[in-house]
């Protein structure tokens, strides 16, 4: 019994963790998502201005900076996706783990009373 509840409280601090990576990593993928959303939305060059004067719309040069730097969609997609998804598979990794342990040792007991009994 003891082992089940440390295996429960033990799930439950993980799967906390998990949720503040989550927490974490979630504004940041928004965030670039919603000023990709905003660069793309009626990107409108003014022709006669330069390409990055302050005569352009905001969108057309959140655009064209999103355009310049694919490294930052990158680094913000490798943060935001495979992070999170790679503690939850170890989560429940460790919890299946767990539970195998502890079924183990039940069946164990099981059969040693069985045992005893004959």
């Amino acid at each position: 019994m003891e082992d089940s509840i440390d295996a429960s409280a033990e799930l439950r601090k993980r799967l906390l963790s998990a949720c503040i990576v989550v927490m974490i990593t979630f504004p940041a993928r928004a965030a670039f998502d919603f000023l990709n959303a905003y660069g793309a939305l009626n990107q409108e060059i003014n022709s006669s201005c330069g390409q990055c004067d302050p005569c352009q719309s905001d969108q057309g040069l959140i655009g064209l900076w999103i355009n310049f730097t694919p490294e930052f969609w990158a680094i913000v997609v490798a943060l935001s996706s495979p992070l999170p998804l790679a503690l939850g598979l170890w989560i429940v990794t460790r919890a299946h783990s767990r539970q195998m342990k502890i079924a183990g040792d039940v069946q164990r007991l099981t059969e040693f009373a069985q045992s005893r009994r004959s």
